[in-house]
């Protein structure tokens, strides 16, 4: 019978090999346990995936945990994961883009720019909170008001807008990671997206001319995928 991990199980196995080395939780092919793991670990041991040891000084006082060896022929495999990225590659939509590079980007907003020359938008915050953001409903009525000449505006609208502030800002996309796949994309914002503050989106950038990433596309589109995949 065929072991099917999860995602989180499969990163865990190949996180004790040292293959995704985080500094925190992973020195010399062990596995440190932490509390929000502790059942998928509980789980691999109960597989025969993993081996639990007893604490040590290196670890802070955490259980560890080592890959047995059907554990690492399992991390170490990852012809199942290549034939699933394959069908994928084969049957996703390209978003109109030429070999296209899947990326998870963060949206990076910088306050108080020139709207002459940057502006995806403004915000109405108060001068001396800048910090807290006006109420939709406010801002609406803040925007009706800025849309007129500073001479059409009545005594009470003028009151209204007094203790405000206008602030533009300007979006801009940095690069978090790279995927085949869309699906990779996503994936990666439901497991690691809490840890950005930004918000995340999923562009798809063009590999023209880029002959390593092409190879390797042309690679998965000439793979042969079962049905199933």
């Amino acid at each position: 019978m065929t072991l099917k991990l999860t995602d989180r199980q499969m990163g865990i196995l190949r996180h004790s090999l040292g293959i995704t080395i985080n500094n925190r939780s992973c020195f010399r092919n062990r596995y440190v346990a932490a509390a929000d793991v502790i059942d998928e670990l509980v789980e691999l041991v109960s597989i025969g995936m993993m081996l639990r040891d007893e604490t040590d000084e290196e670890s802070g006082g955490w259980p560890v945990y080592r890959a047995t060896e059907e554990g690492k022929k399992i991390a170490l495999d990852v012809s199942d994961q290549l034939v699933e990225i394959a069908g994928l590659v084969q049957t996703q939509g390209n978003r109109a883009t030429s070999d296209p590079l899947f990326a998870v980007r963060q949206v990076r907003r910088i306050y108080g720019v020139d709207p002459a020359y940057h502006d995806s938008g403004h915000e109405w915050v108060m001068p001396d909170d800048t910090e807290t953001r006006v109420a939709d409903e406010m801002a609406a009525r803040l925007d009706e008001l800025k849309k007129k000449y500073e001479w059409d505006l009545t005594d009470a609208e003028k009151d209204e807008m007094v203790g405000f502030e206008c602030v533009h800002f300007v979006d801009i996309p940095e690069f978090v990671t790279a995927c085949f796949t869309e699906r990779g994309c996503q994936r990666y914002i439901d497991s690691n997206g809490h840890n950005h503050t930004g918000k995340l989106e999923i562009y798809a950038y063009s590999g023209f001319r880029n002959y390593e990433w092409i190879d390797i596309r042309t690679h998965f589109m000439n793979m042969e995928v079962p049905d199933e995949h």
